[in-house]
């Protein structure tokens, strides 16, 4: 994600060259290779034993509500026998004013009519013909498995059917005067990992998510004037009477599932590297700019980092305050930034998402600067690539002067590393996940070289491509592949990371 209003604070010269129409074509070398042998190989071991879920969708726009089903095919690829799954259930974190998940000083930007609940409701868990008890807990769902609970190597399949009703609300999860943006609406199952089941709280900073790669079948009853635009491929859109549609989706592997609707939706499309790139929007000129800068990112991040597997992306305007929101096969953009200044740079931003997110996961609840950085950096080489030495400029007047504006006001706590409920507020976490994480990578990129990190960051995707990776899995790989030149003692100084006994204030590297 990023938040569009962050940088109307920095008047860098270049957000005025962003929006000129310069034709700079530099040359750029790519050491070209086939990653199709390597994802084939990553994709089948995963999807062999990752999460399925197959759910049934009936949207009902006149009344803000989904009724659904889905079936959730879980194997137990765990160390330990489970007697318990646990679910999120995201639209209860904007059941009740008192704890919707945005800063205060922004709820009017979330509710412009004034606050509306939405939430989930739980009708039945059934395995096989049994009915199964559960448990809600907030944004939890605890469900006991019968029997003996669940061993390892054994799968379960679990129908869910719930309700879902969509709040008149302007973030992932609402509806506004044009979108309805279904995200984070479903069941989803929480990360079971080292530490245990991974059940954080919906927080009002950063992307408080967390999940594993699952392939997904979704259908959705919705009435015959409204476009989708989603995550997965669209494979069968037909008429089931004269007021309704059918959509037929399915997915790869991917991380989440979601979608957004509108009845006023214009679509235009392009081919890019064999993917079919799609631009949801209002208004012409904006809906051909964003289309544009999701085709040049792609294209630019194919060659450099690796190819993107899928068929297809979209990138689609919607009634969404805060900027932009990456989801797998499809990101949200803040329909009023189209025709502005920024757009490009939140389209290209969001695009490199699909790869630091979408391809290789991580915790972005406790390490949210491993996605958000890399990503970060990689939109300012996709501008030095675009722009030469204007874009190269990116680096010192969007990102580094974030960073250091942020030391002016002499913060208590430098540290990059750390959980999302660790930070006070948007300014420290914007100036240290997202500059000084962009930082680490461009401090790195300018110690070895543009080849050397190219290759290493195209092996970080190699190596990790529909897993989740953590900053110790990032430090090992830089550490072998460049001898140490790049090791712990450069991150943990990068990163802020000081030694134990340095108590009181963390001062900055």
């Amino acid at each position: 994600m990023i938040r569009a209003f962050n940088f109307r604070k920095y008047k860098a010269p270049l957000i005025v060259l962003l929006i000129i129409a310069i034709s700079i074509t530099g040359y750029f070398a790519f050491f070209k290779r086939s990653s199709t042998q390597l994802y084939s190989k990553q994709y089948k071991k995963i999807a062999g034993q990752c999460t399925h879920y197959d759910i049934y969708a009936d949207f009902n726009p006149e009344n803000k509500s989904i009724n659904a089903v889905q079936t959730v095919r879980y194997k137990n690829n765990t160390n330990t026998t489970l007697n318990e799954l646990y679910f999120y259930l995201y639209p209860n974190a904007f059941k009740n004013e008192d704890m919707t998940p945005f800063p205060g000083e922004e709820f009017s930007r979330a509710y412009p009519n004034g606050f509306d609940p939405g939430y989930i409701e739980i009708n039945y868990i059934k395995a096989g013909e049994e009915e199964l008890d559960f448990k809600l807990n907030d944004i939890y769902l605890q469900v006991p498995l019968p029997s003996k609970g669940l061993k390892q190597g054994r799968e379960i399949s679990l129908e869910i059917s719930f309700k879902v009703q969509i709040p008149n609300c302007l973030g992932r999860f609402g509806y506004g005067e044009k979108t309805f943006n279904i995200c984070n609406w479903y069941p989803i199952l929480a990360v079971y990992d080292e530490n245990g089941w991974n059940l954080d709280p919906y927080y009002a900073i950063g992307d408080p998510f967390y999940s594993e790669s699952s392939i997904y079948q979704v259908t959705i009853e919705a009435p015959k004037d409204f476009i989708i635009a989603s995550t997965g491929e669209q494979v069968e859109v037909k008429d089931k009477d004269d007021t309704k549609k059918i959509w037929t989706i399915e997915t790869g592997l991917v991380r989440d599932f979601a979608w957004t609707a509108s009845s006023d939706y214009k679509i235009a499309s392009t081919t890019v590297d064999g993917i079919k790139i799609y631009s949801y929007y209002f208004h012409e000129g904006g809906g051909k700019d964003a289309l544009k800068s999701a085709a040049e990112s792609i294209r630019f991040y194919n060659r450099y980092f690796g190819k993107y597997p899928y068929e297809n992306y979209s990138v689609a305007a919607a009634d969404f305050y805060i900027g932009g929101m990456e989801y797998p096969n499809l990101v949200l953009i803040d329909r009023t930034l189209y025709g502005g200044s920024f757009l490009e740079y939140i389209v290209v931003h969001e695009t490199a998402h699909q790869w630091w997110y979408g391809l290789v996961g991580s915790n972005q609840v406790k390490e949210a600067w491993l996605d958000e950085g890399l990503t970060e950096y990689s939109t300012i080489m996709f501008l030095e690539n675009k722009y030469g030495k204007q874009g190269k400029q990116a680096y010192d007047d969007i990102v580094k002067s974030r960073y250091h504006f942020f030391e002016l006001s002499n913060p208590l706590d430098f540290r990059v590393l750390r959980a999302l409920n660790e930070f006070e507020g948007w300014k420290d976490y914007d100036a240290l996940v997202y500059a000084r994480g962009a930082m680490v990578f461009g401090e790195i990129r300018e110690e070895v070289g543009d080849k050397t990190f190219q290759k290493v960051m195209s092996r970080y995707l190699e190596e990790y491509i529909y897993r989740n990776a953590t900053t110790e899995d990032l430090i090992r790989l830089w550490e072998k592949e460049t001898n140490n030149t790049i090791d712990r003692c450069f991150f943990n100084k990068m990163l802020n990371i000081m030694p134990d006994d340095e108590k009181e204030n963390i001062s900055a590297a």
